[in-house]
Formats: C-alpha cells, structure tokens, sequence
C-alpha cells in the first residue's frame, strides 16, 4: 500500500511539473517580480522576541537553493532561544525551488523522528505548517516549516508548484520561499520545545505576510 501511495505521488508530481513547465515557458504575459524589502531588515525585536546574530550562507548551500534573498538569523526570549530561515526566490522560471527540511537535515547526519502537519492560531485564524521532529547524538530538534507561494502558506512543495500556474496566469507572479523555525529540546521537555517553536512561528506569520508585497 506505502509503495502504491509513493508511485502515484510521484505520478502525480511529474505531471504537475510537466504541465507547469509549460505554463512558464509559454504564458506570454511579462513576469511581475515582486519589490520585497531585504530580508535583512526583517524586525528583529518581535514581542518578548530580539535578535542575537545573523548568519551568512555559506557558499555550498547558496550554490544549491540559489536564493534570491534569505535571513538566517537566532531570537532569544527571557527562556527560549529559536533559528529562524527563510529562503525566497522571486521566480521559479530559473528552474530552482526551496528545498524541505525533511531532506536536507537526514543529510546533514539528522535522524527523522517525527514528521506532523498542524495548525498553528494566530490573529486572524490558524495557518498550516509542518511539524519535524529530529535527533543526532543525545541532541533532539523540533522543527516548524512552511511554503510560502506568494505570502500563501503551503505545506507541500507539490501544492506551491500546482497554485503557481493559476497565479502567474492570473497575476503574473512565480515567488516562492520556504520559512523554517528551529529549538531545541531541552531537558528532555519536547512539549516545551514544540510550544516554543510554534509560539515563535505564530508571532512571527503575521509580519512575513505583511512584509511580502
């Protein structure tokens, strides 16, 4: 049955991709390439929530994502301290999409434990995101990620390639991005970790929304 469910999956992804490919390369409207701020100026006090250190990309990773803007970047609380990614390109019709985290982390030496979508509340309503949770030694992780097509929350690469067509046909954008929340598991209270990682990603979807033009 798992092994059905993959074929057709997969079936399912190619034709998506096939009829995508032909919607970008044949759509006569111009491109609209969004004016999004730099993620660099994205808040760095939210709430409880400051900044400690931003990062750099370094140049294996860029090489593969090809992004055209991205923030990483730590936020620390009076209790918590959280990773924030996010990862934007501003067309897919150069052939790149962001990568999952559900691929790129078993890479790097992570064990998948865990693997949920949930709903996370915030002001206006709830949003979806994925919930992974990994391991590596006698460290555990609990990661928050979501899709962004537009400021549009996804939680699967296969649905951001399928609402992209409609919305270059409809209002000639491509944009695309990734937003993934990382804690740590401390004291072996992941119930504790998963509330602070929601928490923090909860705070920050408004702003993203917002920044997103």
């Amino acid at each position: 049955m798992l092994q059905f469910l993959k074929t057709h999956a997969g079936a399912a992804a190619t034709m998506v991709l096939l009829i995508q490919s032909g919607v970008y390369y044949s759509a006569s409207r111009t491109e609209v390439i969004p004016s999004t701020p730099p993620w660099s100026n994205f808040a760095t006090q939210i709430n409880d929530w400051r900044a400690t250190e931003d990062f750099p990309m370094d140049d294996r990773t860029r090489d593969q994502l090809q992004p055209d803007d991205y923030l990483i970047r730590n936020y620390a609380s009076n209790r918590s301290a959280v990773g924030l990614f996010i990862g934007y390109l501003k067309t897919q019709r150069r052939g790149f999409a962001p990568h999952s985290p559900e691929a790129c982390l078993p890479g790097a030496g992570w064990q998948s434990v865990s693997s949920e979508v949930i709903r996370i509340p915030f002001a206006g309503g709830t949003f979806p995101a994925n919930q992974y949770l990994v391991s590596k030694a006698d460290t555990e992780l609990v990661v928050i990620y979501w899709y962004l097509q537009g400021s549009r929350p996804f939680t699967s690469q296969l649905a951001v390639q399928f609402y992209t067509m409609p919305e270059l046909l409809l209002h000639g954008r491509t944009d695309t991005g990734l937003v993934r929340v990382i804690t740590s598991v401390q004291k072996k209270d992941l119930a504790a970790a998963k509330q602070t990682a929601t928490q923090f990603a909860k705070e920050i979807y408004p702003l993203i929304v917002d920044y997103i033009p």
